[in-house]
């Protein structure tokens, strides 16, 4: 067994694929309230306006995006006390860790 900081390594693959997603996401909401004003010019509709219809979703993707930067802070943080205290924590703990998979564990 061999203790390793890699197990707090966020893959960067996920985070830029969630982020794609996301303005993927957005990119078709604001290309839909585009078609819906160009088809709006020619015809009358009974239906709410697309931009105002998407208010709610607007709003969730504002909370959405925030939450995602913070827990982005939040994990860049721990990441650089980890790298800061990681060799002090297995120290500390060497001695539990050999005792309980008594092994001998190389660093």
């Amino acid at each position: 067994m061999r203790l390793d900081s890699c197990t707090l390594r966020v893959c960067p693959s996920n985070i830029a694929l969630d982020s794609a997603l996301h303005v993927q996401a957005m990119d078709i909401l604001d290309n839909e309230a585009s078609e819906d004003e160009a088809a709006r010019k020619g015809v009358s509709m009974n239906r709410v306006p697309s931009h105002q219809a998407n208010v709610d979703l607007i709003e969730k993707e504002r909370r959405y995006r925030s939450i995602l930067a913070e827990a982005a802070a939040s994990d860049e943080s721990i990441r650089q006390k980890w790298d800061e205290w990681e060799e002090s924590i297995i120290q500390l703990t060497w001695d539990e860790v050999n005792s309980i998979f008594s092994c001998s564990i190389e660093i």
